[in-house]
């Protein structure tokens, strides 16, 4: 069996790809912020040195200057739609600034839009510059006979729609009302 370009380049047979030197790397598990080297081979990070460890060779090397890095941050809860743009232009507005990865909560668009606007939340969310797992909205409406909603999802459609690859899981419960609580249990 071969072994991938990323483990030969790991173990030192191989060289990375592109080295990052001279960064000043903001270790979030340990709240220090040290000197360090970045590698990257196959566009995923080999390597990310810790103090006192020998220097990264790289097909091509970068001095970043002293400049920091941290890792990509993550987004745990967000409505893509209640930013009043799409998928691909909030990735726009938000990679630059650091975050790498959201969890999109397509409620909003589910209540008007029903199946059809959660799947073009993922689907429009596929081959971006942003890691986007979706949660699967888990009341629509968010209040039974309370709401005037364009759809209502029901177990059927939960499932469906859980069966999708980039599915994190449910999204926020936030049907309050005691009636709706004993008809969705």
């Amino acid at each position: 069996m071969k072994r991938s370009k990323v483990i030969d380049a790991i173990l030192g047979s191989t060289l990375y790809d592109t080295v990052i030197k001279n960064v000043k790397l903001v270790n979030i598990i340990t709240g220090e912020v040290y000197d360090s080297e970045i590698s990257i081979i196959d566009g995923k990070i080999g390597h990310v040195n810790q103090p006192n460890e020998a220097p990264l060779s790289g097909n091509k090397e970068y001095d970043a200057e002293g400049k920091y890095a941290i890792p990509g941050l993550i987004d745990t809860h967000v409505h893509t739609e209640s930013s009043m743009m799409t998928v691909a232009n909030m990735a726009e507005a938000i990679v630059v600034h650091g975050t790498t990865t959201i969890a999109c909560d397509p409620h909003e668009i589910g209540n008007v839009l029903g199946m059809e606007g959660v799947k073009y939340i993922y689907e429009s969310s596929e081959d971006i510059p942003l890691m986007v797992n979706v949660l699967v909205p888990s009341c629509i409406p968010s209040a039974l006979g309370v709401e005037t909603a364009g759809a209502e999802f029901g177990k059927e459609e939960i499932e469906e729609l859980m069966k999708m690859d980039r599915v994190a899981g449910l999204g926020e419960v936030m049907d309050s009302q005691e009636s709706s609580i004993k008809v969705r249990e």
